[in-house]
């Protein structure tokens, strides 16, 4: 890739090959989708990489997999739910009456780019909107 252009020696080295085996996953979940497997957002929190943040890249990497930005949507909060309840009713995961609900509120449509996600402006929690303070930039 482009962002490896002044990078040279073992770390360009360690770097490509980390860049090819993304490649091989996207690729993998982009099989296992096509043949109708269900896929769950939520991966296990690895080193170096914040739990929030991190979820947030991967479901633009299920959307660059090729699921489309509402399966994205889905397989992290209906989808999910459905597994974690063991049924296909649970009582979260999807906004309808009387379900336990949990909203992000964003900037843009995630229905057409999943990048909307990251921009969250209001939290819902327990019925209560949650204040956040912005991390300090300077």
């Amino acid at each position: 890739p482009d962002q490896l252009d002044d990078i040279q020696g073992p770390m360009r080295t360690t770097l490509e090959l980390m860049y090819a085996e993304r490649q091989s996953a996207l690729d993998n979940v982009e099989r296992l989708h096509d043949a109708g497997l269900v896929i769950l957002a939520g991966s296990d929190s690895q080193a170096g990489m914040l739990s929030g943040a991190s979820l947030h890249m991967e479901l633009e990497l299920l959307q660059r997999a090729g699921l489309s930005p509402l399966e994205v949507l889905q397989s992290a909060t209906v989808l999910s739910a459905r597994f974690l309840e063991g049924t296909a009713d649970p009582s979260y995961g999807d906004i309808a009456v009387g379900q336990r609900a949990d909203l992000l509120l964003v900037e843009g449509d995630p229905l057409a780019d999943v990048a909307a996600l990251a921009d969250i402006r209001t939290v819902v929690h327990r019925g209560r909107i949650v204040t956040r303070t912005p991390w300090p930039t300077d």
